[in-house]
């Protein structure tokens, strides 16, 4: 079952440990750092299409992103 609170905990970490900014995230998905920053905090949802980019940027499968999987790496 989805988990906001995983979401955004794996996406921030994800994030970090990828050493990308918040800037840097958002240009690889074309959105801004604002953006990403409101998904790490819950404060914003996001389409399909963007939780695919995101998981190739970060390099997890999109089930691992939305707490479906504690797999992480991607198929």
């Amino acid at each position: 079952m989805f988990s906001q609170e995983l979401f955004c905990e794996r996406l921030k970490k994800l994030r970090e440990e990828k050493e990308l900014s918040l800037s840097e995230l958002g240009a690889k998905i074309g959105v801004s750092k604002h953006a990403i920053f409101d998904l790490e905090h819950g404060r914003r949802g996001t389409t399909m299409d963007k939780i695919y980019l995101l998981s190739e940027a970060l390099d997890a499968s999109s089930d691992y992103l939305l707490g479906l999987s504690d797999v992480r790496g991607r198929k």
